[in-house]
Parts: C-alpha cells; sequence; structure tokens
C-alpha cells in the first residue's frame, strides 16, 4: 500500500510477515536475509520510477536498545554519504527508548537497493538482526503527494583523458578511472584502465561478467588457469569483447600501452589464481570476442530507420546488459526516459542526444565516435540521426524501459 506524504491519515502496511519468513538467500554477508526481505517488500510499494519515503518502526532487545542505537547512529552517517539518499534520520521513542523509528528519503528505488546491498548495510543486518525483537516491526512505503519533478541533468560525456587515474598498487604500470559508479557497491560500474607498456597482471577471475572495449593500442589478453604468454590474444583499439563470469584470463602490455573500457556490475571482485587453482573457475569459460556492428540487428517496431541487437544480458533483467543500436540518416528517437541509468560509446559516426520532453534541433549535443557519455536514470532525451547513421554500444544494469516524455 502506498501512503502520500502529505496524507493526513497515514495507512499502516502492517508488520512484515516477510521479515520472519523463511527463505534462501544469495548474499552470505547476510544471514538473517534482511536485505532480500526489505527491498522485496519496499519494491513491492514504492514507486517503479522517482523518490518516496519509507518509515520503519521496530523494538529492540531492552538489553541491546543503547548499542542497536549506536549502530544506527553510524549507518545514517553512511547512507547520507549515498549519491542517491535524500535523508535519513533515526528516532528513540522518549518515554519508550527501546522503541526505534527510521525515516528514510531515496531518489528511486535503483539507490534504494544500492543502499541495502551495500557491504555497510549487511553489516548491520548481520549484528543487528539479533538485537532486534521479534514482534511490533512496521513498515510504510511513502509516495509524494504532488508529482515529483523530472530529472533534467541531461546527458553528459567523460574524456578519458581528463579523467583522474589512479595508479593500482598491486599491479605496477596499471591505472584506473571511474567513470560512472562505486566499484565497492552494487550497480553499474564503469571504468576506464590504462596499462603502460610491459605492465601485466595476474591470472584471476571475477564472479560476474565484464565487457571491454579497447580504446586505444593493443590489448594483449589471454584465457587460462596459468601465465603463458602463446595463449595471448591480440584485440586491436575498437575491439569489443566479453569475459563471463569463473573465467581466468590475464593482460600483458607486451607492444606498447594500452588502454580499455570495462563494465561491470558491482561490487567489484578480483579472485587470483593461484597455481593453476581457483575455486571459482568455470570449466570452459573463455573470453567471446563479439563485433558489434556484425550482430544481427532487428528493425524497431515503432521507430523507422532505427535497429538493435542485445550483445549480453536483457534489458528486461536485473543485471548487467549490452546492447547495440544503429540509426539511419534521419532517424528519430522521440523525448523519452527510463529507469535505469546508461553509458554510451559512440561505436561510428556522429551521436546527436537532446535533454527535454520536446525535440529542439538547438539543445542537440553531438558525440563523435569514441564519446563516452551517461543518460542518467529518468533523464527525458530525445536522439536525432541529423549528419548521417550512426552507432551506439550501451551498457545498463536492468531492468530498463522506454517511457515517453511528452510535454
Amino acid at each position: 500500500m502506498r501512503i502520500t506524504w502529505m496524507n493526513g491519515v497515514v495507512a499502516l502496511l502492517g508488520v512484515l510477515s516477510a521479515w520472519t519468513a523463511s527463505v534462501s538467500y544469495a548474499h552470505p554477508a547476510d544471514p538473517h536475509g534482511l536485505a532480500d526481505r526489505l527491498y522485496a517488500a519496499v519494491a513491492a510499494d514504492a514507486p517503479e520510477r522517482g523518490p518516496f519515503g519509507l518509515l520503519v518502526r521496530f523494538e529492540a532487545k531492552p538489553e541491546h536498545a543503547d548499542a542497536l542505537a549506536t549502530l544506527y547512529a553510524r549507518q545514517a552517517e553512511r547512507a547520507r554519504t549515498e549519491p542517491g539518499n535524500l535523508a535519513y534520520e533515526v528516532w528513540r521513542d522518549a518515554s519508550q527508548p527501546a522503541t526505534f523509528r527510521l525515516y528514510q528519503h531515496w531518489r528511486d528505488l535503483e539507490a534504494f537497493r544500492a543502499h541495502e546491498y551495500a557491504d555497510y548495510t549487511l553489516e548491520l543486518f548481520r549484528i543487528g538482526a539479533p538485537m532486534i525483537a521479534t514482534e511490533g516491526r512496521e513498515l510504510r512505503v511513502l509516495t509524494p503527494a504532488a508529482a515529483a519533478p523530472v530529472n533534467v541533468t541531461g546527458t553528459y560525456a567523460v574524456d578519458f583523458d581528463q579523467a583522474e587515474h589512479v595508479a593500482n598498487p598491486r599491479f605496477p604500470g596499471i591505472a584506473t578511472a571511474a567513470l560512472y559508479g562505486d566499484a565497492p557497491q552494487p550497480g553499474l560500474v564503469a571504468t576506464h584502465v590504462h596499462l603502460a607498456d610491459g605492465a601485466k597482471t595476474p591470472v584471476h577471475t571475477h564472479p560476474y561478467d565484464v565487457t571491454t572495449v579497447v580504446t586505444k593500442g593493443t590489448a594483449y589478453i589471454g584465457t587460462g588457469p596459468t601465465f603463458d604468454e602463446s595463449k595471448l590474444k591480440a584485440y586491436p583499439a575498437g575491439s569489443f569483447f566479453v569475459t563471463p563470469a569463473g573465467a581466468p584470463h590475464f593482460m600483458f602490455a607486451k607492444n606498447g600501452g594500452y588502454e580499455i573500457l570495462d563494465h561491470y556490475e558491482g561490487p567489484l571482485m578480483i579472485e587470483m589464481v593461484d597455481d593453476g587453482d581457483a575455486p571459482s573457475i568455470v570449466p570452459g569459460a573463455a573470453i567471446t570476442p563479439i563485433n558489434p556492428m556484425a550482430a544481427d540487428h532487428g528493425a524497431h517496431p515503432t521507430f523507422v530507420g532505427a535497429s538493435g541487437a542485445v550483445l549480453l544480458g536483457q534489458r528486461d533483467s536485473q543485471d548487467l546488459y549490452a546492447t547495440h543500436a544503429k540509426l539511419e540518416h534521419g532517424a528519430v528517437i522521440p523525448p523519452h526516459t527510463h529507469r535505469n541509468t546508461l553509458t554510451t560509446w559512440v561505436t561510428s559516426g556522429t551521436a546527436y542526444v537532446g535533454t527535454g520532453t520536446a525535440i529542439d534541433e538547438s539543445k542537440l549535443i553531438a558525440y563523435s565516435a569514441g564519446t563516452f557519455f551517461v543518460t542518467p536514470a529518468g533523464s527525458p532525451h530525445f536522439i536525432v540521426a541529423k549528419d548521417g547513421p550512426f552507432s551506439v554500444l550501451d551498457h545498463g544494469v536492468g531492468p530498463s524501459d522506454f517511457v515517453p516524455a511528452d510535454d
């Protein structure tokens, strides 16, 4: 049940039976499963897009009330630093100090999800759950009484050369710049990595898929449980490939430095392969090169001159996906929004993208081939193939959607 922030009589969602349900959890760091349960309960009533609030009430076991207050005070400080948090307050009942009330205000459901699965939140649940009484738990989801303003931030480009690259202390000659997202947190992450001539990485795996675009130079990357130069494959600038979860791989800048653009779904996790063995290795998993331009593009059913191909994942899932779109000269995608943030790499031509709820050519920004730009969640935008055809490689963490943004 949704309730408005200005509703005089606030309806109670009730005691969450899900808090005490017996389910399987995907997060070992949260053995009590509060992250899964709370997110499912909130997602059932929160708006799919835009801001919402939460009112939470629970009772601490009397002997743990002060300790729980300390934990939640620290939690509030951390939550307020998250870009998607608009407010996080913790209150105790003056006459019943074991009674806690939380007020939270989130930019959107994606921001709340990132918070629920952040390491420090999972740690709070792990430590704090046994301190909370099983009775008296309540949750209220609040929605705005008036329509929230649309996100008019608009698309913005990120120049790889201007991005701050931080040297990796473990791997000499390798430096990484964060382009979008926060590597230690859940959600879409885009990074730009520079390998100086001679730099290399040991064999390692990731528990998630990683997509890579070679932006400069020639990348030499091998697949296998041991570092073997004979297994290195050359990927020239413009190459796109996917390193699947559990694939043991290694990198070597053997013929000069090179640069790559990586996308993955955080949090960042790297497992080193020791003497050809690691628990995370998936037998047979290997790097898969993909030519986006040659992929099977299907014509868009509504927008003439537009076609697309799915290269990785699915847009309606909650995982990382990658798509490639082609627009013929003169094609127009009218103003629309997405619930999730998208990152875009222009693979050919010049893409013209404008911000607003009506097509206005004076607002178009030209993004030439090789440009990387970001479209924030909820930002109304339109796309025009103004000076000829172009193509783009998009990444996001679903679910995604296409919502018309008319005046």
